[in-house]
């Protein structure tokens, strides 16, 4: 993944909404990085369509934004003619802070790199217990001296702290490196390759895609019918109880009509 580490601000996740007719809106959640209100923001989506390798752009801005220090925010960013798989590439193009600080993209600055490491269940569980509930990969420096913290972000090798969580550098790299989540687990949990890469193939085969979960769907509705008929059942034996037990005396008596013989 391409990224610029001196930008004061992360694209964490992003929310795509479409209709029928192809019509799209990419929900953007951003976080800031920094100790300073954000006041303004510009950038722009790529929409790249999986089946036709179509390619358009549109943009996103806050004009005044006030984005607290550390804090989520959200914008939007539309298009149309979107097909049915699409991946997007945001992209950032200008933030301006409260105090004055400035930041503008520059490509030169742009850099791959890998995505965090994936953990198997068992180390990811151990992970968590001794670093945290966000914790998501093992710790690690690369070659230039940039490191990856735990919470899955990377940074600059100037950063004695991680630039989204805070976390100590020496500590974390130290206590949560592959080697070190390795040695501290149990002797009866398996070794693992606790290195591997996280697959970021965009457009996945639809034979490797998850078959649909109509099972358990089907199986709740039928749950739910079966209690249904389960309290009408309940309710019609209390009915006929309380019919077949009602003292006689207790009804009212059936009216009739008498007519005088002339």
């Amino acid at each position: 993944m391409l990224l610029d580490l001196t930008c004061p601000v992360e694209i964490q996740e992003w929310e795509l909404l479409r209709d029928d007719h192809g019509h799209a809106r990419a929900y953007l959640h951003f976080y800031n990085l920094t100790d300073s209100t954000i006041t303004a923001l510009a950038g722009s989506v790529r929409w790249i369509d999986a089946d036709t390798g179509a390619v358009q752009t549109s943009s996103f801005s806050g004009d005044q934004l006030t984005a607290g220090p550390r804090a989520r925010f959200t914008l939007v960013s539309a298009a149309s003619g979107v097909g049915a798989r699409v991946q997007l590439e945001p992209e950032m193009d200008y933030v301006a802070l409260e105090d004055g600080e400035q930041w503008r993209a520059d490509k030169s600055r742009l850099r791959e790199y890998p995505a965090p490491p994936r953990l198997p269940g068992r180390y990811a569980n151990l992970l968590r217990a001794g670093a945290g509930r966000d914790a998501v990969c093992c710790a690690q420096e690369a070659d230039e001296g940039d490191w990856l913290c735990v919470c899955g972000r990377w940074n600059p090798r100037g950063a004695d702290r991680c630039l989204r969580c805070r976390r100590d550098r020496e500590d974390t790299l130290r206590r949560f490196s592959p080697e070190a989540v390795e040695a501290s687990a149990p002797d009866w949990m398996p070794a693992a390759d606790i290195e591997e890469p996280i697959s970021a193939a965009p457009f996945p085969d639809e034979q490797d895609a998850p078959a649909p979960r109509r099972a358990p769907l089907l199986r709740r509705v039928l749950i739910a019918v079966l209690l249904a008929a389960a309290f009408a059942c309940a309710a019609l034996g209390v009915r006929v109880y309380r019919y077949r037990t009602t003292p006689a005396a207790g009804l009212m008596p059936t009216s009739r009509v008498y007519t005088r013989e002339a």
